[in-house]
């Protein structure tokens, strides 16, 4: 696909969570004396697209769907590929693939791991309209959204599957540490699956 489609598109990482879970704000937990957020943005400084991260939603505790309204209502002009601040092993290729999907279907785009529709994931600007009136009904599902919005859907090669490990908690971090412990010490082809 010719490099400039790229740049049609733009990226934000959604980063207003509560991290109930983790107890802290996950952008800044470390990993490897790397923060969380610092792991994404440099997957997205790879890929040469437009980015930048959202910390405050319109409306507070709406979830990632309240992320997208913000994030249209910042911008409208470009579909948006969405990341969570709290997936560290992303890669250019894995974000250029749900690209390249919403380009060929000319439709958003979502990843699906274990038959899970999450993050990841590309909406279109006409499809703003969609994310408010769910979140008007009450609907805050992403999944859901995936399935309401006319959508590609993208799944990773099983070598892949651990690149969407995502840190909820302190558990989590504690697997993303030996994910990497073990690519280090071994010829680790394949993770085990890693996405709750």
């Amino acid at each position: 696909m010719d490099p400039e489609i790229y740049q049609e598109y733009r990226a934000v990482v959604l980063a207003g969570g509560g991290s109930r879970r983790m107890g802290e704000d996950k952008s800044g937990v470390t990993l490897r004396g790397k923060p969380l957020l610092v792991w994404v943005e440099q997957a997205l400084e790879s890929t040469g697209m437009e980015w930048s991260v959202l910390r405050h939603d319109l409306i507070p505790g709406l979830g990632p769907l309240g992320g997208v309204l913000t994030a249209f209502h910042q911008d409208a002009e470009k579909p948006i590929l969405f990341l969570s601040c709290d997936m560290p092993f992303l890669n250019r290729a894995l974000l250029y693939s749900l690209v390249e999907a919403s380009n060929e279907a000319k439709s958003s785009a979502f990843s699906v791991v274990s038959e899970r529709i999450g993050f990841p994931f590309l909406v279109l600007p006409d499809q703003a309209a969609v994310v408010s009136d769910r979140l008007d009904a009450g609907r805050r599902s992403l999944s859901g959204l995936g399935k309401a919005i006319p959508s590609a859907f993208v799944a990773p090669k099983e070598r892949d599957v651990w690149r969407f490990h995502n840190i909820n908690s302190p558990h989590d971090l504690e697997m993303a540490k030996a994910y990497l412990n073990r690519l280090e010490t071994d010829d680790f082809r394949e993770f085990p699956e890693c996405v709750e």
